[in-house]
């Protein structure tokens, strides 16, 4: 059942109540966390043909699982995971894994990170109602955080993060198209520090919603100097 879980948490599947469920198991399960990246490492190593990267966790789990018997039962649960996740994908091939149904949702899990708040302190310290969105960003509380962003914007039409992290949140609770508008008025924003940024998550966004073609659009239009131009590329060579 976890390693359902997993899946289904990396997929985007669970619900807002599930998601949070799971996200408070991990605080308590080392082991699950390492989990957790494995099998996120297992995604985008299906992109990257199985990278060195790859290939040196998995040896690293042989190498700790052979020191001594306490090792083995320490890491008997992730080495499990990891073969089993292992045989499954050999089982079904890249080719198959690349072209099922499932292929958007498994590309969009192994692509998507949380942009970092990177909206200056004092400012954050200046107004406690984006301090408080912020604290519920942090913690993943994808809700109330959205709520009080969707707040902030109301209250602050001239600036344009509050939109950018409520779409964030959005994305979080399995909502890309509430996500669309919020990012599109990113996109077209004079604030460089997130304009470019909410392209690449609306390209992700059309991507969750199955809109390859919407996706490959905005994909191409990412500067090749930005953060994202290396994972634009790579992506763009998935969905050709």
């Amino acid at each position: 059942m976890e390693e359902e879980s997993i899946e289904r948490y990396l997929r985007g599947e669970m619900t807002a109540e599930e998601r949070v469920a799971f996200e408070n198991s991990l605080e308590n399960d080392p082991e699950l966390v390492e989990a957790l990246a494995l099998q996120k490492d297992l995604m985008q190593g299906i992109r990257q043909h199985f990278d060195e990267h790859l290939k040196a966790k998995f040896q690293a789990i042989e190498d700790e699982s052979n020191t001594s018997a306490s090792d083995k039962k320490e890491t008997h649960r992730l080495w499990k995971w990891a073969a089993s996740a292992a045989v499954g994908l050999t089982l079904v091939g890249v080719f198959y894994f690349m072209n099922s149904e499932n292929r958007n949702k498994r590309l969009y899990a192994a692509y998507y990170e949380d942009f970092p708040n990177i909206v200056e302190r004092t400012q954050r310290d200046s107004q406690s109602d984006l301090q408080d969105a912020f604290v519920f960003f942090q913690n993943k509380q994808w809700a109330q955080a959205a709520e009080a962003f969707q707040t902030l914007k109301n209250e602050n039409p001239d600036i344009y993060y509050p939109a950018f992290y409520q779409a964030l949140c959005l994305l979080n609770l399995n909502q890309p198209e509430e996500a669309l508008p919020l990012l599109a008025a990113t996109v077209a924003s004079d604030d460089d520090r997130f304009s470019t940024p909410a392209k690449w998550y609306l390209a992700l966004a059309y991507l969750r919603m199955d809109d390859e073609a919407k996706a490959i659009e905005n994909l191409e239009e990412i500067p090749t100097s930005s953060q994202y131009a290396n994972d634009a590329q790579a992506l763009l060579k998935q969905l050709e």
